[in-house]
């Protein structure tokens, strides 16, 4: 198997990785170390106890995964902790998020690379969070006795087919998997279907939630609309993580409804930062006012503020009386409902959520969030929560509810991960 994976590897390293590589520079996107993910980094000192691996594909992961490691670490002093993930983007939330841990680049998967990596790792066991499966680092896992567990794992109907058909090729692909930790019973039966074993599929719920614990807004909320020079009853609509096509629909649906709330405002946060300049000439065009956040001016006469600081989007959703979360207008797949769920803000989102379908049912059931298909649409829903604003506290109640009622994924997932790690490496022994 790794000698046919590393052949398709190389032939797209060397067809696909030159154009992939320019886009990414072209767009200011930062990579982790080469070198590192191909295995040449400075190993951790040796460690007398047992190494529990996390790895994070990304930011979502790295911050999903949280209470999951905390409550391993906290049960197992005498191991060593160490966190991977595959953007810089990601190592950055790690490093903030871990401190005491090992935070490393992931090796790709050819099967040198991860042969160095668990060479100088030797890892006890592994845990992906969410379904990121790679065939050589599967293979070198299950050859050298290392147990692999998925966290929160994650089949959507798309992927469900790539693995189906990558399965045809490697009908043993996923056997060093010892435990699947399904988000949700639909999940659990796709595993099932893609022929994971009855007895190594548990349904655990999603580790997302036990990282949103429901916080009261109030003093939040005053403190950043009093940072800008807006009045705690100006009508606030906090749009996060936006696309491309989805900025031009929002402020396109903000002029609609300032001609019935004149004194509405927008935070406009676009999902990745780059991209601030080419917002910022949009808004020009459209002739709709704004001011920079990262410029600590007052916005007091501006309609718009334009978030362009790092990591300030979760908590700007106190801000707001209603929310539209990106990604859904344009087909991304949506991006994460609990950010503004939190604080009780009811949602807004397009159609295209692929990725969270299973949350967003949860809370449009809950009556805390609308789907809409433009910018019509989107209008008709903000103004409607803005004249409305015991129907929108309730439904930013319903918002929190949900996520109350839903605690509890990190302690089953930690519980299955120490099982296999007191396997592994009974407490008092080393690894």
């Amino acid at each position: 198997m790794a000698t046919l994976a590393d052949g398709v590897y190389a032939l797209l390293a060397a067809t696909v990785g030159p154009f992939w590589w320019v886009r990414r520079r072209w767009k200011g996107k930062r990579s982790p170390p080469l070198g590192a993910r191909l295995g040449r980094f400075e190993p951790p000192p040796p460690h007398d106890g047992p190494t529990a691996w996390f790895h994070a594909v990304s930011v979502g992961e790295a911050l999903a995964a949280r209470d999951l490691v905390r409550r391993v670490a906290e049960a197992r002093r005498d191991a060593r902790i160490v966190v991977t993930c595959t953007t810089a983007a990601g190592l950055d939330v790690a490093r903030r998020a871990y401190p005491d841990a090992t935070v490393l680049p992931s090796p790709l998967d050819f099967s040198f690379a991860v042969r160095r990596f668990l060479d100088a790792l030797r890892p006890t066991l592994l845990t992906l969070v969410e379904l990121e499966l790679w065939p050589n680092l599967l293979a070198a896992c299950g050859a050298r006795g290392v147990p692999v567990l998925v966290a929160n794992a994650r089949v959507s109907e798309r992927s469900f087919g790539r693995y189906r058909a990558l399965l045809r090729v490697l009908p043993r692909f996923l056997d060093p998997v010892t435990t699947f930790l399904a988000r949700g019973p639909e999940h659990a039966a796709r595993l099932r279907a893609l022929g994971a074993p009855e007895g190594r599929v548990e349904v655990a719920g999603d580790l997302k939630f036990d990282n949103a614990e429901p916080a009261e807004p109030g003093a939040l909320r005053r403190r950043l609309r009093a940072e800008v020079g807006w009045a705690d009853d100006d009508p606030v609509l906090v749009a996060g993580s936006t696309h491309p096509g989805e900025e031009r629909a929002v402020v396109e649906a903000m002029r609609r409804v300032r001609r019935l709330f004149p004194r509405c405002r927008l935070v406009l946060a676009p999902r990745h930062l780059e991209r601030t300049r080419e917002v910022t000439a949009l808004l020009s065009s459209l002739q709709f006012a704004a001011v920079r956040r990262s410029d600590g001016a007052s916005a007091s006469e501006a309609p718009c503020l334009l978030l362009d600081t790092t990591g300030e989007l979760a908590r700007w959703y106190a801000a707001g009386d209603v929310a539209f979360v990106g990604g859904s207008l344009a087909p991304i797949g949506g991006h994460n409902l609990l950010e503004p769920a939190v604080y009780g803000v009811p949602m807004i989102t397009g159609p295209h959520l692929a990725t969270v379908r299973d949350t967003a049912r949860l809370f449009a059931e809950a009556g805390a969030l609308v789907e809409v298909k433009d910018a019509e649409a989107l209008a008709d829903r903000v103004a409607e929560r803005f004249a409305s604003p015991d129907a929108a506290r309730r439904g930013g109640a319903a918002a929190r509810s949900v996520i109350a009622e839903r605690r509890g994924a990190a302690a089953r997932c930690a519980e299955a991960v120490l099982r296999e790690l007191d396997r592994r490496a009974p407490r008092g022994r080393s690894a």
